[in-house]
């Protein structure tokens, strides 16, 4: 998670999901789907803090 100010931050990561066991071929609604193996994500997250920690205890530490 990266601070952008005291109010904002932006928070990106990713992750893999492998698929290890089970039929790959799905059927829904008469229709046929086939998963791959490896599925890749990726995700931005843009927040708001509305309350810092610090305001209310001065002894409290944001992470950074």
């Amino acid at each position: 998670m990266w601070n952008i100010s005291r109010h904002f931050y932006v928070n990106p990561w990713s992750a893999g999901h492998f698929r290890v066991a089970g039929n790959r071929k799905i059927n829904v609604s008469g229709k046929s789907y086939q998963q791959p193996v490896f599925t890749p994500e990726l995700s931005v997250k843009f927040g708001v803090v509305f309350c810092d920690a610090s305001d209310k205890n001065p002894a409290a530490v944001r992470p950074e």
